[in-house]
């Protein structure tokens, strides 16, 4: 990706971290996705690179990190639940169907694609007090889940650049 042209804004009150000073939005190449900070319950908008609303992406809910996967096609959601607890959710755009994609009861969060899009790693504090980096098979909703793989450091493969 290169830049072409002065800055635009396109979105006001985007979701911010004041630990580490991340922000709750994915873009791709078409489109940008992102959190509003003024509300708790929150939608998930596409919008184009314009700042035009496309649309929305789920129902409302209390929505924390989200990412795009490398073809576009799916977004890994982190969805409070009604305990308070991260979930890790995928949407598939083309089938407007969102399926649960971590399952165990503690706080799971920050999806990330792998740069092929066949795996999400994500991070989990499975005994509530160590965190850990947990990754799967970023299977279709109707297939057989695997179980999460756990590693201790998070290997900078899934790290997503400009360049794929």
């Amino acid at each position: 990706m290169r830049l072409t042209a002065e800055p635009v804004r396109i979105a006001e009150h985007v979701w911010t971290f004041s630990g580490h000073g991340g922000s709750a939005f994915s873009p791709s190449d078409r489109s940008v996705i992102f959190r509003q900070a003024a509300k708790q319950i929150t939608e998930l908008w596409w919008l184009d690179r314009n700042g035009r609303r496309l649309g929305s992406l789920s129902d409302p809910g209390e929505y924390v990190h989200m990412t795009l996967s490398p073809d576009d096609r799916r977004v890994a959601i982190e969805r409070l639940d009604t305990n308070g607890n991260g979930v890790i959710w995928v949407h598939e755009i083309d089938r407007s169907a969102t399926a649960r994609f971590s399952f165990d009861p503690s706080w799971n969060w920050s999806p990330i694609w792998s740069p092929d899009g066949s795996r999400i790693a994500f991070a989990a504090a499975p005994d509530g007090k160590q965190a850990s980096i947990s990754n799967r098979r970023a299977e279709p909703p109707n297939r057989k889940r695997s179980s999460p793989e756990t590693c201790s450091v998070f290997r900078t493969t899934f790290r997503r650049t400009a360049s794929g």
